[in-house]
């Protein structure tokens, strides 16, 4: 027993020295590892070890461990096969949690970059980049064997804090067709939580100062590649914001640019989602930035047919906003290379200063468009203002409707609800007459000047050649186009023309075949004002009297009717009975 007894004693003894002298082996290492002299051996021999593999300079300026988790290198630079830059990082910090190594976990705690500038480039010619030398010399091709990871748990992988400054990147693809330049002055990322394998990234903020982005889209030398079957990923943040920064994109191909210079912009709790075609936002702002979108009006050649889009493959992306704010902003849209027209509404050319906007419960998809316009203001480059438009706004396959629409420019205002019901756009050219309209015009005021200039031809008719002109209406409208019904329509214009009416009228959109009932139709009007709406077609030997009004009772067609008006003027009074029939000659 005693023998046994000492055979134990013994064995924990040695097992005992075994543990101790591991521990002090570990301490030891750790120890050493952290003076800068072996860390500086350790660094050269890294350095020189990469660079014979791969025959290309590489040079470490230092390297700081403390264990157990904080990595610091310091001037890291490496060269291509062409002895140009390939990455020159002045430091690179991560934190991260070693041991969960061991629990196939890679926890980064805190990942920064400091003066990097990364060059990456690959020629029409090659498919092949100017790093793929690194995956080369580090592959072992000679013995590959397939490794069973069915049976294995996946790696997991999570990353806390980013920071990022002094960042320069060039990506020169003249293969794949794409030029693309980068510089960041500063870059802070807080991420909630990552999953690769369900491709789900929850960012918690993104704090993005001074970055400048340079894309130019070329024609490419790379075959097309089919549609990925991955899951696309689900990209959320609480918080986002972009200052003082810039955007310069080219398409040579397609012969378009957009441009942006970004003061502020911020978005409160966005998320994306890629696979299911999902962007929801609740606060988005721009604050004093410049947008702008250029393109070509070219035709492609006759002899080049599009192809149709597959059905399958059409998009449906849903957008929802609870809340976009644009303040003191500039939009720009240029189409062609056509001289913009001046002093005139240029459809082809926009461009609009102090851009305000503040728009609520903001909803798009393919089939309906939702948003609860609060303020919008603007000033084109004629000058021409937007003083005010406000408008709870819908429109899906079957209507459109403004409520409350409130708009004023310098010389116009409309107060109005509008509402439109079609069977479907594709079909509204065929259905139109069958189109049903529900317009309330409560005030409607407006100048012929802002007619004009949208619409400058209409200066070719007598009543448009004074743009001082000012004409008011209100009334209420509704039915459908070939079976419309007015009442209380008013509408004052010129010096002191009036008129008031109700009607009914069928048939339209044939002004010829449609019949017209216009049971009270009162108007006062009176020389001057005839002039300026009838022009030259007054025959010089008509004298008009200088004041006159009218009550009239008309039913029927243009060329088949029955009319009883009751005349005042200057001249006197009259009453008058009058008939056409068709039939007679």
């Amino acid at each position: 027993m005693s023998k046994k007894h000492s055979f134990i004693k013994k064995s924990l003894h040695v097992i005992l020295w075994m543990i101790f002298a591991l521990l002090i082996f570990l301490i030891s290492i750790t120890v050493l590892i952290q003076i800068p002299a072996i860390q500086t051996k350790l660094v050269h021999s890294a350095a020189s070890f990469v660079s014979n593999k791969t025959h290309t300079k590489v040079d470490i300026r230092k390297l700081r461990i403390s264990f157990p988790k904080s990595v610091v290198i310091e001037g890291l630079f490496l060269e291509d096969l062409k002895k140009d830059t390939l990455l020159y990082a002045g430091e690179l910090k991560i934190n991260i949690a070693l041991f969960d190594l061991l629990y196939k976990r890679i926890n980064i705690l805190s990942f920064s970059l400091e003066n990097v500038n990364l060059n990456l480039n690959r020629s029409t010619s090659d498919s092949l980049f100017n790093f793929n030398f690194l995956i080369t010399a580090f592959s072992d091709t000679s013995n590959q064997s397939k490794v069973d990871t069915t049976s294995e748990p996946a790696w997991t992988f999570s990353i806390g804090q980013v920071n990022m400054s002094d960042i320069r990147f060039h990506y020169n693809d003249a293969y794949g067709g794409m030029n693309l330049s980068t510089t960041l002055k500063n870059l802070k990322l807080h991420v909630d939580g990552i999953d690769l394998e369900k491709s789900i990234f929850l960012v918690d903020e993104l704090l993005v100062e001074s970055l400048d982005v340079q894309v130019q889209i070329m024609e490419s030398s790379q075959p097309a590649k089919s549609n990925s079957t991955g899951i696309l990923p689900l990209i959320s943040a609480n918080y986002v914001q972009i200052v003082n920064s810039t955007l310069d994109y080219g398409h040579s191909t397609n012969n378009q640019t957009i441009k942006a210079d970004i003061n502020q912009f911020e978005l409160k709790k966005g998320a994306v989602d890629l696979q299911k075609q999902l962007v929801s936002l609740d606060q988005l702002s721009l604050l004093k930035s410049e947008l702008q979108f250029n393109t070509s009006d070219q035709k492609s050649s006759p002899d080049t047919i599009a192809p149709l889009p597959d059905a399958s493959e059409k998009g449906d992306w849903k957008i929802t906003a609870n809340s976009i704010n644009l303040d003191n902003n500039s939009l720009a849209y240029h189409k062609g290379d056509k001289t913009a027209t001046t002093n005139a509404f240029d459809a082809d050319h926009l461009d609009y200063q102090h851009v305000t906007l503040v728009a609520k419960d903001v909803a798009y998809s393919s089939d309906t468009i939702l948003a609860s316009i609060k303020k919008f203001s603007a000033v084109d480059e004629d000058q021409f203002s937007i003083v005010q438009f406000e408008t709870d706004f819908s429109m899906d396959q079957h209507s459109i409707t403004a409520d409350q629409l409130k708009l004023k420019t310098t010389n116009t205002s409309i107060d109005a609800d509008l509402a439109i019901q079609y069977t479907s756009l594709n079909s509204l050219k065929d259905s139109f007459p069958f189109m049903v309209l529900n317009v309330n015009l409560k005030n409607v005021r407006f100048k012929n000047s802002d007619i004009l200039y949208f619409s400058p031809q209409l200066i070719e008719l007598p009543f448009f050649n004074d743009p001082a002109i000012t004409t008011t209406i209100s009334g209420i409208v509704t039915g459908a186009v070939n079976d419309l019904s007015g009442k209380n329509l008013v509408i004052s214009t010129g010096n002191h023309t009036l008129l008031q009416t109700d009607f009914n009228i069928t048939g339209l959109p044939d002004l010829q075949t449609a019949h017209y009932d216009f049971p009270n139709l009162n108007i006062i009007s009176g020389r001057k004002d005839i002039e300026m709406i009838a022009g030259s077609s007054i025959p010089n030997n008509m004298e008009l009297p200088e004041n006159i009004e009218l009550q009239i009772d008309f039913n029927g067609r243009l060329k088949e009717f029955e009319s009883t008006i009751s005349m005042g003027s200057s001249f006197g009074a009259a009453n008058i009975f009058a008939t056409i029939d068709p039939n007679e000659n």
